[in-house]
C-alpha cells in the first residue's frame, strides 16, 4: 500500500489529498485483513485537463487491477453500466459485469467519466434509461452484491468493484451520487500545477 500511494504521490504531486485519503482507506482495509484494491466510491471534480480520467487510470494500473472506462458523454453510458434487457436486438451485460467475467477479477476500477453530463436515454421502444438509477445499484454495496444482470438473469456480486467518477462541474452530478461518493474538488490548472504535471 506505501509503495503504491508513494508511486500516486510521486506522478501526482498536485492531487496529493486525494493520494492520501486512498492510502488510509487503504492501511485501513488491509488492516482488516483484507486483500487486493478496495476504495470507496470516488468522484473527483475539476476542469478539463486537470488529470482527473488520467490519475483514475493509474490508480488502477499502479495495483495492476484492471480498468474500464465508461464516457457519459458518449450518451450511452446507462445501458453500459447495467447492460440492456435479453430480447433487445441489441442485449448485452454491462461493462462491470462484462469485465469481471473476461478478467476473472472481482475489483476492477470502473471509471465514469464526466458524469455531470448525465441524461435519460430512450429504446427505441420508449422504455428509459437512466445513468443515475444504474449506477446509484452498482454504487451501494448491499445493492450491488445482489446485481441482476439483465442480459443473463443472474446474480452477479459486484461488492467490490472499484468506482471512480469524474466530472467538470459539481452542481450538474446527481445529488444521490454526490451522497455515495467522496468528493474531492481538484484545483484549477495553474502555471505551477502544469509544470508538475508535464515534469
Amino acid at each position: 500500500v506505501d509503495e503504491w500511494s508513494a508511486a500516486l504521490h510521486a506522478e501526482f504531486p498536485w492531487l496529493s489529498e486525494i493520494s492520501t485519503a486512498v492510502m488510509n482507506h487503504m492501511r485501513q482495509h488491509v488492516g482488516r485483513g483484507e486483500l487486493g484494491l478496495s476504495l470507496p466510491p470516488l468522484l473527483l471534480v475539476g476542469p478539463p485537463g486537470s488529470g482527473k480520467s488520467w490519475y483514475a487510470q493509474r490508480v488502477a494500473a499502479l495495483a495492476e487491477t484492471p480498468s474500464r472506462t465508461i464516457d457519459v458523454g458518449s450518451g450511452s453510458a446507462a445501458f453500459r453500466i447495467t447492460g440492456t434487457e435479453r430480447g433487445w436486438a441489441t442485449a448485452q451485460s454491462g461493462l462491470p459485469v462484462e469485465t469481471v467475467l473476461a478478467t476473472r477479477v472481482a475489483n476492477p476500477v470502473m471509471v465514469v467519466d464526466e458524469v455531470c453530463k448525465v441524461q435519460k436515454m430512450y429504446s427505441m421502444k420508449g422504455s428509459v434509461s437512466e445513468l443515475t438509477t444504474g449506477l446509484l445499484q452498482v454504487l451501494e454495496r448491499a445493492s450491488a452484491k445482489q446485481f441482476e444482470c439483465p442480459n443473463y438473469r443472474i446474480i452477479f456480486d459486484l461488492s467490490r468493484v472499484n468506482w471512480i467518477l469524474t466530472a467538470n462541474d459539481l452542481d450538474r452530478v446527481p445529488a444521490p451520487l454526490q451522497d455515495r461518493c467522496e468528493v474531492f474538488r481538484i484545483p484549477e490548472v495553474t502555471p505551477i500545477t502544469a509544470a508538475l504535471m508535464f515534469d
